[in-house]
């Protein structure tokens, strides 16, 4: 999608992930969303922002719903690198499980755990999460079942996890910038480029 003169390209990737009722647990996704883009340590700001210097932040978190969900990656990019940014989110996020490490497992883990607290401290925060799970056909246990998963999550439960999203369908990707930045997306053959609201780049 055109945006002429930005001085970023925003990027947007989305694939089908799982809902609360998973057989890997809740806790293991997010943990996984931590590990790969919940803090400046995570792997793809690490690489993305303190190794390239292509952006502020990219984030990778899990929506679920009722039944299924999606795993979503997003964030601002400089524009005169938005192919070659572009091109190391999908390197990163094509990672299999088994190089995933057991100190980055167990620190996204135990920050999830250990931070708990601090996040129910008032009453909308404790409505906000009990809301989609009783929508969901949930009951308020769900978390602290996920704590508990969390406190004995292993690297091979989560490089599980981690497998049966990125084996999946694959990303659909959303690109808002300026044309000129969108021009090497579009000759990149990374995929097929549909253009929304102007004219296309060109091939």
């Amino acid at each position: 999608m055109p945006r002429p003169g930005a001085a970023q390209t925003e990027l947007m990737l989305g694939r089908p992930g799982p809902d609360r009722r998973t057989e890997h647990g809740w806790g293991t996704y997010q943990a996984l969303g931590m590990l790969f883009g919940g803090a400046p340590h995570a792997r793809l700001d690490r690489v993305l922002r303190e190794e390239r210097g292509y952006t502020y932040g990219m984030r990778l978190g899990f929506r679920p719903r009722r039944q299924g969900g999606q795993c979503m990656v997003g964030g601002s990019v400089r524009a005169d690198a938005t192919l070659p940014a572009l091109e190391e989110t999908l390197r990163i996020l094509a990672v299999p499980g088994a190089e995933l490490t057991g100190r980055e497992v167990r620190e996204a883990a135990d920050y999830l755990a250990m931070t708990a607290p601090s996040r129910y401290l008032t009453a909308d925060t404790v409505a906000d999460e009990l809301v989609p799970l009783l929508h969901d056909g949930l009951e308020p246990a769900v978390v602290t079942q996920t704590l508990t998963d969390l406190a004995a999550l292993t690297v091979e439960r989560a490089a599980g996890a981690w497998d049966a999203v990125r084996t999946g369908p694959g990303w659909t990707v959303v690109v808002v910038g300026d044309p000129v930045a969108l021009e090497g997306v579009a000759r990149s053959g990374l995929a097929d480029v549909q253009v929304a609201g102007g004219p296309p780049p060109h091939p």
